[in-house]
């Protein structure tokens, strides 16, 4: 069973809305969600298309905030290079396809 939570602020991203004015909510959320089992957090505020997941964490990160105006791609944490599946600074959107063994998500353009 999959379980998705959705958020207008990611909390990890390559944009320039890098999330770190959370304070300690940010990591009050992302503790949350790896100790209740969350698969994806989906979030927008960034204007662009992005996959995370990262290093010694289950949740993966999407940031799908492209459909009306691009921003820039920046590496702020490079410590997750590793992390980073997919960034785009594109217009568009995404999609998920969920079965009960599989998600596949697909960043259209």
């Amino acid at each position: 069973r999959w379980k998705i939570v959705f958020g207008h602020h990611p909390i990890y991203t390559f944009g320039p809305h890098s999330g770190e004015y959370w304070g300690p909510n940010k990591e009050i959320l992302r503790s949350t969600l790896e100790r209740n089992g969350v698969s994806f957090y989906l979030s927008g505020h960034d204007h662009s298309l992005q996959c995370v997941q990262p290093k010694e964490e289950n949740v993966t990160h999407v940031v799908t905030g492209a459909g009306s105006k691009v921003s820039r791609i920046v590496n702020d944490f490079k410590d997750m290079h590793k992390a980073l599946k997919y960034a785009k600074s594109i217009h568009g959107f995404s999609t998920m396809s969920l079965s009960e063994e599989r998600a596949v998500m697909r960043f259209v353009s």
